[in-house]
């Protein structure tokens, strides 16, 4: 092209040109030579001189007037060269003394870009389909290696290649959305990310055959390689990590975040799985929160559940409405709460305090009369408070009803005792202003008299003592003490001695009474008969007086006459 278009610039020159060195031959004109060549209408020929052509700077050349097709001018100015005049406008004469390559920006080309067959720019039939080129289409679209319209960016080997009415999206990597057809606005980057997509829209996808599956899928975000591999239609759904969500394919709205969390979920919806393994066994269940290294890892079709902290969560595929929080925590049971492990997991749980001292601990503020803790039932209202700021009393009420103590009678209360024998079994001394013992007729059976009360009484022994170190530590009191002994007692009265599980006995002091009543009712009874007697002799004994005062009355008369 340069050389017809220097020809034309020299024809002109011609008429200006004479000399001994003009010649002309066969319609060929020489300039320096008398055989200019056959091919040329001028030949040029100097040992150490050339051709100049007009010098002009950018602004020069531009306002060159009606420049005619063919115009050839040197600019002075960057970017310094040849320009010619296609018709149409200035065109740059590229610098083509370079070998092996060409210059794509201001660099020095380093490799050859070889197109072959292929276009590097074109616009509607100039790149049909197949073709490995790029081009920049009428309609605005950019194509890298593939041709379709929609205002599409595709990267690689059959990216988009069954694209119809597909628009807005963007598929980088060897045949990712490969099949999609109508699908708008997507985003797919890797190997096959997409490959089934047809009318999906709204779908973000990057990582090897992330949405492999996907057909009608919408609004889904994939990250990892083979993230959502089997998804269909399920929507909305934002799995992140190796292989999550791989065998989704109509869960919905779901959120798994990690290696494999939500693995093996196929339908269930709105759960939210974050960590290793996560939710990695749920299928169906719905509407579960995970977080944690293989959190709710057992759960497959049970819903509502939630679970915080390493391996935590439901202990089988199918509770419902089951928490748990801690390390290894397990809930075994639908509709409750484990809090912590078991075993070496167990924790302290602490309100209103950082460091507790007890599987449960609550703090109030200083000088607060409020409930440590409060339990409302059916109208009941438990309290647990301190008696009031300031006093370590503390209160254990109902403040709406009674407040009952094993109401079943399955168990024993023990105050100061850690293995209570009885209902009641107190490790020390009991005040009360008024004691009352059942004692209804209607409540025994096979009632006779208590003989021999007397003799029991007497049989037993009161004793003065103090408690030994033992006697001490099961809760009584140090001092001076008045009482019997048991094994005493049990002589005598066994009924009213009792053996505890360690083998300790005990004394129904409260027994003894009837001991007591019937021994003075027998006493009284031997007083009674003690008095008969006593007034049986008193009267024999007035008689005897009577009748020996009558005697001696009788013996004054006699001797008097």
């Amino acid at each position: 092209m340069k050389h017809a278009l220097l020809q034309a610039f020299l024809f002109v020159l011609l008429s200006l040109l004479a000399g001994p060195t003009l010649a002309q031959t066969g319609g060929s004109v020489g300039i320096g030579t008398s055989a200019p060549d056959a091919s040329a209408v001028l030949d040029v020929a100097a040992p150490n001189k050339g051709l100049l052509i007009p010098r002009l700077d950018s602004a020069a050349r531009v306002g060159i007037p009606a420049p005619a097709t063919g115009l050839l001018v040197f600019q002075t100015n960057p970017r310094q060269g040849f320009y010619y005049y296609s018709g149409a406008g200035w065109r740059y004469l590229p610098d083509q003394t370079r070998t092996g390559g060409d210059n794509l920006g201001n660099h020095m080309a380093t490799r050859v870009l070889n197109l072959q067959g292929n276009a590097l720019v074109g616009t509607g039939t100039s790149l049909p389909a197949g073709v490995r080129g790029m081009g920049v289409r009428a309609d605005g679209g950019l194509n890298l290696a593939q041709n379709t319209p929609g205002e599409n960016l595709y990267v690689g080997y059959q990216t988009g290649q069954a694209n119809t009415g597909g628009f807005h999206n963007q598929f980088i990597g060897r045949q990712a959305g490969q099949a999609n057809t109508t699908g708008n606005e997507n985003q797919f980057s890797g190997y096959q990310s997409g490959y089934s997509n047809t009318e999906g829209s709204d779908n973000q996808f990057s990582g090897y055959q992330s949405g492999y599956s996907n057909t009608e899928g919408r609004e889904n975000q994939f990250s990892g390689y083979w993230s959502g591999y089997s998804n269909i239609r399920g929507k909305e759904n934002q799995f992140s990590g190796h292989r999550s969500g791989y065998y989704n394919t109509m869960g919905s709205y779901n959120q798994f975040s990690g290696y494999r969390s939500g693995f093996y979920n196929t339908t269930g919806n709105e759960n939210q799985f974050s960590g290793y393994g996560s939710g990695k066994n749920n299928t169906t269940g719905s509407r579960n929160q995970f977080v944690g290294y293989g959190s709710g890892i057992a759960n497959s079709t049970g819903s509502n559940n939630w679970a915080f902290g390493y391996l935590a969560g439901p202990a089988t595929e199918d509770l419902i409405n089951a928490g748990a929080i801690g390390y290894d925590a397990r809930v075994s049971q639908s509709n409750s709460l484990a809090l912590g492990g078991t075993g070496t997991n167990a924790v302290r749980v602490g309100i209103g305090t950082g460091a507790p001292a007890a599987q449960l601990e609550v703090q109030l503020p200083s000088a607060s009369e409020a409930a440590s803790l409060k339990l409302e039932h059916r109208g009941s209202n438990l309290i647990v408070r301190p008696l009031n700021g300031g006093n370590t009393a503390s209160i254990i009420e109902n403040t709406a009803g009674n407040l009952l103590l094993e109401p079943s009678g399955q168990g024993n209360v023990g105050i100061n005792q850690t293995n209570p024998t009885y209902r009641l079994d107190v490790g020390g001394s009991i005040y009360a202003t008024g004691v009352i013992i059942s004692s209804d007729a209607r409540f025994k059976t096979d009632v006779r008299p208590l003989t021999g009360a007397l003799a029991g009484a007497l049989a037993l022994r009161g004793v003065r003592y103090r408690l030994n170190a033992l006697g001490l530590s099961r809760g009584g009191d140090a001092g001076q003490q008045v009482g019997l002994l048991a094994q005493e007692v049990e002589k005598v009265y066994p009924e009213l001695v009792s053996t505890d599980a360690q083998g300790y006995k005990a004394v129904n002091y409260a027994q003894l009474t009837p001991v007591l009543l019937e021994a003075i009712r027998e006493l009284a009874a031997e007083a009674a008969t003690q008095r008969a007697r006593a007034i049986q002799a008193e009267a024999t004994l007035s008689s005897f007086e009577q009748r020996l005062r009558a005697l001696e009355a009788g013996a004054d008369r006699a001797a008097a006459h």
